[in-house]
């Protein structure tokens, strides 16, 4: 067992609901810094986003958010199950780069490890953060797509494993579905962003919806997710999750997320203490 993995077991063992959540957010953010190590900084990985997640899910656990006195919870159960199913995994892959000696021995532990190939979507997302490794092998634009398609692969993972989970926390069906969303926002350097609204303009792209190295998409993986979650591949256009319970509207909402921030140096630069 690695010391990643040993402290993700402890962690989710943690009875305190504001200290675990404080732990699993700093996790994210300690592994998020390996990662970096692997696949670089210039774009954000999964981990960074997920640490933000977490922090946002932090302000449900304390009671600070709308909905908190019903959600908090299963938000809660949700934070620790996610970090317990996804943490491993990245610490496994952190721990086949140290061992490999050279990238394609890299690439061919990878893609041959059961805990990284469980899931098509987890083999595709594995297999690309792999081929960061190589920092030669790519051009920016390249690397940019790469990222961005293992982000959005480990999301949809991680959203099908968390589907009974939101059920859970939005109670009563589809009617209440849409409007207890309304509540659902994330924190991110920006603020805070409902999922109910489209994804808005970074504040660090001055004006722009993307960064330049993904203002065309043309990796046909990447415009297949795309078209797969009924987005336009232009624009952030329709774009919101109005039921926060429907995976394609939530993957909608993500893709265009980490598209848009990607390259925030202030995701990369973690969340604020609680």
């Amino acid at each position: 067992m690695t010391t990643f993995e040993r402290s993700i077991a402890e962690t989710v063992r943690i009875p305190d609901p504001e200290a675990r959540n404080r732990e699993i957010t700093s996790l994210y953010v300690r592994l998020s810094r390996a990662m970096e190590r692997v696949v670089g900084r210039t774009d954000a990985n999964w981990l960074h986003f997920g640490a933000w997640a977490s922090a946002s899910a932090g302000t449900v656990i304390r009671g600070e958010s709308p909905g908190s006195q019903w959600a908090a919870p299963d938000v809660l159960a949700g934070n620790s199950a996610i970090i317990a199913d996804i943490g491993p995994r990245f610490s496994r892959f952190l721990q086949l780069h140290e061992s490999s000696r050279s990238t394609s021995e890299f690439g061919s532990l990878v893609s041959g490890d059961p805990l990284l190939t469980e899931s098509a979507e987890l083999a595709d997302a594995f297999a690309s953060y792999a081929a960061l490794a190589a920092p030669e092998a790519v051009t920016d634009r390249q690397r940019a797509q790469l990222m961005l398609r293992a982000n959005v692969q480990v999301a949809h993972h991680e959203q099908r494993f968390a589907d009974p989970l939101i059920d859970a926390a939005i109670p009563g069906g589809s009617l209440l579905g849409t409007v207890t969303s309304q509540a659902i926002s994330f924190r991110l350097p920006d603020g805070e962003i409902r999922v109910t609204r489209d994804v808005p303009l970074p504040t660090y792209l001055c004006g722009e919806q993307w960064p330049a190295a993904l203002d065309v998409l043309d990796d046909p993986a990447l415009l297949a997710l795309a078209s797969r979650y009924a987005q336009d591949p232009h624009s952030t256009r329709a774009s919101n999750a109005p039921d926060w319970q429907d995976l394609d509207e939530r993957m909608g909402f993500i893709f265009c997320l980490f598209r848009a921030y990607q390259r925030d140096p202030a995701i990369t630069g973690g969340p604020p203490p609680a």
